[in-house]
């Protein structure tokens, strides 16, 4: 099985108190990525196997950490000469 995942297309879930969701199936686990529409934090949470773990952003805070992302995403391609 691969590790890549590929997550939902996110969806205007308002009647849920949601702006946005979006899952992904990684092996063992379930990524969402969730904005809530009264407060507009973005959350992250890791569900799988008995184990929970979620982490709470505003917006300028979930870009910070998607351009490190990114910038670490890079920098393994470059570690495995695929840059």
């Amino acid at each position: 099985m691969s590790d890549t995942f590929t997550f939902t297309s996110g969806a205007n879930l308002r009647p849920a108190g949601l702006a946005y969701e979006s899952t992904a199936f990684i092996p063992g686990w379930l990524a969402s990525v969730r904005v809530w529409s009264a407060s507009g934090r973005i959350t992250l949470a890791m569900n799988g196997h008995a184990a929970h773990c979620g982490m709470v952003f505003d917006a300028a805070q979930a870009r910070a950490v998607a351009a490190e992302l990114l910038t670490a995403a890079a920098a393994a391609d470059a570690a495995q000469g695929r840059a």
